[in-house]
């Protein structure tokens, strides 16, 4: 729910409210041919013999089952199953307030963010169901995102504006929920990976300033420069059991960091003479300390998977609006109507340069962390649009897009 108040000239309140239940299942099953006797012989416990057999060796009566009976035993007993039940809630309340003084917008705000898990939640192990409990302290977070843009018009022409945000993002629920405890460990030490209810929220602050400008009645220009830092990455980490040095397991933590910058320039022309188009540039970086979420025990920062240094952008569109005539360039040539009315194309391509991967050696063994880059993308696409009417209460449009082109 969002409300939206124009108190007065100057100052227009916002404010809203975002509840969410999740409800989480998963449901894996592994090595489905192999069949656990000691499953098999519990699910049958529980049915009702069809019949019975005696036994002459040693004097018992064996009970004898239905087929459909027999079928769910060998479906309940068959393979590993690895999976969770959870239902955990998510609360947001935000407040803002956008003030239009004489020369000069301001936009503030807060967010509040609310994560509840419950007080447990259900794994299931070859099918039985075990309750895994949160600790008090685990069970509630709660995260405040403030924010604050102004712009200033520094001439009758020229806006400059700055932002500051300070975002929390919620932690994924699949680094919290997780089948596997530190008891499996006892078995399979070092290969399990144990969930972390009190992970940190993920924090990004971002500061930006830019220069928006009119060139002249149809063409802005914006040029905007930023800085990101980011903070609590997920990555894991082993833990050794304090009782007995041979057995360890994992965790996910919230440790990594990573930053971005760059700046972006962005020219627009509005529609006039049938043509309007932008093309924009991005030169940017990314780096962290860690490319995902894995053991990481470094603290040299490396580009990003997502570092892209270099991406344009253009896009075009030719529109004849409705009753518009459109004339042949150079021409007296009026094209007919029918043709042109309510009529538009457009044109759109990008081309950015190679994201950072990490390269092999002749035998195997990974170099430098993503210190190589993949070669150059580029894509382009055209559109075009047609509407027919009939009458003044009914028409229909007709496109047709090339991808890829």
């Amino acid at each position: 729910a969002d409300l939206e108040y124009q108190y007065n000239l100057i100052h227009g309140f916002k404010t809203g409210i975002e509840v969410i239940k999740h409800s989480i299942k998963k449901d894996q099953l592994s090595n489905p041919w192999i069949i656990n006797i000691d499953r098999y012989a519990t699910y049958l416990d529980g049915c009702e013999p069809a019949d019975s057999m005696f036994n002459s060796i040693d004097s018992t009566f064996v009970p004898l089952y239905n087929l459909d009976d027999l079928y769910d035993a060998t479906i309940a007993a068959s393979g590993s199953t690895d999976g969770y039940e959870a239902d955990p809630w998510q609360f947001a309340y935000y407040f803002q307030d956008k003030m239009e003084f004489e020369g000069m917008n301001v936009n503030a705000g807060v967010r509040f963010d609310f994560w509840y898990l419950g007080e447990k939640y259900k794994t299931i192990k070859n099918n039985s169901e075990v309750w895994q409990d949160f600790d008090e302290d685990e069970r509630f977070q709660m995260m405040i995102s403030p924010r604050l843009g102004i712009s200033h018009p520094i001439s009758e022409k020229s806006v400059l504006h700055f932002a500051y945000n300070y975002q929390n993002q919620l932690p994924q629920m699949q680094y919290v929920f997780t089948t596997s405890s530190p008891e499996d460990a006892i078995l399979n030490s070092g290969n399990v990976i144990v969930g972390t209810p009190d992970l940190e929220p993920q924090i990004t602050v971002t500061y930006e300033v830019g220069l928006n400008k009119q060139l002249s009645e149809n063409y802005v220009m914006d040029i905007t420069t930023y800085y990101k830092n980011i903070y609590n990455y997920v990555s894991l980490k082993e833990v050794i059991d304090p009782d007995d040095e041979t057995i360890s397991w994992y965790e996910y933590t919230s440790e990594d960091y990573g930053s971005a910058r760059g700046i972006d320039i962005n020219l627009s022309k509005m529609l006039s003479n049938f043509i309007s188009g932008s093309t924009s540039y991005s030169l940017a970086w990314a780096s962290g300390n860690n490319s995902g979420v894995t053991i990481n025990e470094s603290l040299r920062e490396f580009p990003l998977p997502w570092d892209m240094r270099h991406s344009y952008n253009l896009n075009l569109t030719f529109k004849v609006q409705k009753d518009e005539e459109f004339f042949v360039p150079f021409t007296d040539y009026l094209v007919p109507t029918v043709i042109t009315d309510d009529f538009s194309t457009n044109f759109s391509y990008s081309v950015q340069s190679g994201t950072p991967y990490t390269p092999l050696n002749s035998d195997g063994t990974a170099m430098d962390t993503n210190s190589e880059l993949k070669p150059s993308t580029s894509t382009a696409s055209l559109k075009f649009t047609k509407k027919f009417y009939f009458g003044d209460k009914a028409s229909f449009r007709v496109y047709c897009t090339i991808d890829n082109l």
